[in-house]
């Protein structure tokens, strides 16, 4: 409930949501269209079509509540996004901001409420139904990735449902004829399936521009519904005046490897063995990439080796398309920020994959199966559902192989099993110290530059604490604190003449970028406060100059936690991320509220902008609070420090309400007592972090050494061993061929 205080004024905001048009209760669901239409609604139940709805689909749920996670984002605004395409008959086109404030606090208003029925309406429950394919009167086909789904249609009336015939109105609705259900029919597939893009620009999925760089005439639907066949298209009307009309009909399955055999002629498949391998060419024939669409899906080519009824062995090659974070590492298709590999076949190629021919095996048996989620997603998403789970197989062939045994004696085996005994322990053991080496290297780069971070961090307050000085001075304008930004410069000076004489130590490391980011910020200092004292700078302009300061030296923090080699390193400096960018968003307000009540003009944008803040902020705390250790958070959850943390929520409310009366009295020094308590918990946060990550570095000890020590004194050891077993093997080996030359004498 720390957030109550702002409920009544989060109901001042009215709803701003885009709408479409009501469909008739007649026309919204399957069900009604399935008493004419059975062949074709029958088809229409096993398509991904009718499952486009989170209610309907585990993936797209679990991808929601994924990106939900790791974008900080609602997860019905998300759904609102995706409807664009899945639910492209959604009411609501986009949320507000109030929506957003209200979900931020955890209270349910209209606006919520009208969100959450949106989403979860009957007919928006059966994904891409009938009214949304028949009912499209226009399409506007555009190459931009962006202008997708209900951008790029215009729906037509709710009893004119659009199809490859013109025809009299029957007893329950209107035809017409349009050209997207006939020459044109690709421009409805690409509404949905030409192609999208993440917020990083980054395609994540893209069929249509794939069958356009083919120069492809085929039809979609050729292939995923079917050839155009005689057929009546409502065969079970009979009434008055209504002809049962022989057509030209096709299928309304929208074949995929779940409902169909489609993939068994997507590709033609030939086995070869060359010399020490076994060749695999597969030719694509379709004018797109298999697999296409979602980014998660694979082939995957799997050889097993059989000797006689025996599986000697298995080797497998995927065919997938990996997507990378900001990072480098794997993550879903809509948080990438680039492709690190795409083994996809692309249109009409053709492939050769090699794989090694075992000495021992006389067949083997090549499947080629079909993954509608590919193993790294779907432990990302941690999807279990057999239909994502199992793997599709498209394709199976057998070839003969030519095999040559080698054989060797006795004596020769035990010395190659002996060798490759000592060259794996040699392996495991040099590798276990180079890795012990890197740990410790790792370490003590950590351990350079949390010092570096924690000489730093006072700039970071000091340039805080002239950012919220200078904001009232900008706004009373150069009336009050005048004294105080003197006093205030110099400590800042003093803490920037330390950071120039430190960074010369860290010039050419791994944080060189930011260092240098840094020192073009701050030469820009002096001209700042020189256009804040002749008031030649606004008041935006100021917080952005010294925002932009602290901007990379969190970037130092974040890269300290991302390179530590020691988890409870990482988690700690996790934890101090978040507090700084916490303590950082606290002080950004602390210089706009600051400012506001000096100058007596709380508006409603200072009000939008405060709410935005304080949710920053809370969102850093609760993830602080999760990673951090007992002896930190305890003097967060303090119940002084929550009541710090409420009165100064409380002044926003008071002041906007102060605004609104006109009688602005808003207690200055209760109010700067106030945050500057907050601070100093912030500060006294900050400290006790760097002091317990100091302490887990000097408990985390370097192991490279006593690693290298007792891995050349395994090796010596293992090698006297092998040595006397090889001796000794020698000898009876020898004793024996003696015995029986004795015994042929």
């Amino acid at each position: 409930m720390r957030f109550g205080v702002f409920l009544t004024v989060l109901f001042l905001y009215t709803s701003l949501f885009a709408q479409s048009p009501q469909i008739h209760e007649k026309y919204a669901q399957s069900k009604y269209c399935a008493a004419c239409h059975p062949e074709q609604a029958r088809d229409w139940k096993t398509t991904w079509h009718s499952k486009s709805h989170t209610s309907q689909n585990i993936l797209y749920k679990k991808t929601l509540e994924y990106m939900s996670k790791k974008l900080y984002k609602d997860t019905q605004k998300l759904s609102v996004e995706c409807a664009k395409c899945h639910n492209p008959r959604i009411s609501v086109k986009k949320v507000n901001k109030n929506f957003l404030l209200s979900k931020a606090f955890g209270v349910e208003n209209k606006d919520t409420k009208k969100v959450k029925k949106a989403l979860n309406t009957s007919y928006l429950k059966e994904g891409i139904n009938c009214i949304v394919c028949h009912n499209t009167d226009k399409i506007s086909h555009s190459h931009d990735l962006l202008k997708r789904g209900f951008d790029a249609v215009e729906w037509g009336p709710n009893h004119v449902m659009v199809g490859p015939f013109d025809s009299e109105r029957t007893n329950y609705h209107k035809s017409v004829k349009r050209d997207h259900f006939n020459e044109n029919v690709n421009r409805l597939c690409f509404v949905c399936h030409y192609g999208g893009e993440n917020k990083y620009k980054l395609p994540v999925y893209t069929t249509g521009a794939e069958y356009e760089e083919a120069n492809s005439t085929k039809k979609c639907a050729d292939c995923h519904m079917s050839e155009r066949r005689k057929g009546i298209i409502a065969p079970h009307i009979k009434k008055e005046g209504v002809l049962t009309v022989e057509r030209e009909i096709r299928s309304h399955l929208f074949a995929g490897v779940r409902n169909s055999d489609i993939a068994k002629s997507a590709f033609d498949m030939s086995l070869k063995q060359e010399d020490k391998a076994l060749t695999v060419t597969l030719k694509n024939k379709t004018p797109h990439k298999v697999p296409t669409g979602y980014g998660g899906r694979a082939l995957i080519v799997e050889v097993v080796y059989h000797r006689g009824d025996n599986v000697v062995d298995r080797l497998s090659k995927v065919l997938d398309v990996t997507f990378a974070d900001q990072h480098g590492k794997k993550t879903i298709p809509y948080l990438a920020k680039s492709i690190k590999d795409d083994l996809r076949l692309k249109p009409n190629e053709i492939r050769t994959l090699r794989f090694d021919l075992l000495g021992d095996s006389d067949k083997a048996i090549v499947t080629v199966w079909y993954q509608l989620v590919n193993d790294d997603l779907k432990n990302m998403l941690e999807i279990t559902d057999p239909i994502f789970s199992k793997k599709y197989e498209i394709s199976q062939q057998t070839i003969k192989l030519n095999y040559k045994r080698v054989t060797m004696n006795v004596k020769q085996r035990l010395k190659l099993l002996a060798m490759l005994s000592l060259v794996a322990i040699i392996s495991l053991t040099l590798a276990n110290i180079y890795k012990e080496y890197r740990y410790s290297a790792k370490l003590k780069t950590v351990e350079n530059l949390i010092s570096f971070s924690s000489q730093i961090s006072t700039v970071m307050d000091q340039v805080q604490n002239e950012r919220s000085i200078s904001a009232v001075y900008i706004q009373s304008h150069g009336e009050l604190l005048v004294e105080e930004l003197d006093i205030q410069r110099k400590r800042t000076d003093i803490e920037v003449s330390n950071f120039k004489t430190l960074v010369k130590g860290y010039e050419g490391t791994v944080i060189q970028e930011d260092i240098t980011t840094i020192q073009s910020v701050l030469k820009k200092l002096v001209g700042v406060r020189s256009k804040i004292d002749r008031h030649k700078l606004t008041f935006e302009q100021m917080i952005a100059y010294y925002e932009s300061i602290n901007i990379p030296i969190l970037h130092i923090i974040a890269f300290n936690a991302e390179i530590s080699p020691a988890g409870t390193i990482s988690k700690d400096l996790s934890a101090y991320y978040f507090l700084l960018k916490a303590k950082e968003i606290a002080s950004k307000q602390k210089a706009i509220l600051s400012a506001s009540f000096v100058s007596e003009n709380f508006t409603s944008e200072t009000f939008d902008e405060t709410i935005a803040l304080i949710a920053k902020e809370q969102s850093y705390l609760d993830v602080f609070e999760n990673l951090a250790p007992h002896e930190l958070t305890k003097i967060y959850k303090d119940e002084d420090t929550f009541r710090v943390f409420q009165d100064s929520y409380s002044f926003s409310q008071d002041a906007m309400k102060s605004a609104k009366e006109g009688n602005f009295d808003i207690d200055l020094e209760t109010w700067f007592g106030m945050i500057t308590k907050k601070s100093e918990i912030f500060q006294e946060i900050d400290q006790k972090a760097m002091t317990k990550i100091a302490q887990d570095i000097q408990h985390t000890p370097s192991l490279a050494l006593y690693s290298a020590i007792a891995g050349i004194l395994f090796l010596l050891l293992i090698l006297f061993v092998i040595h006397g077993i090889n001796k000794e093997i020698s000898k009876r080996i020898h004793s024996f061929d003696w015995i029986i030359e004795q015994d042929k004498a």
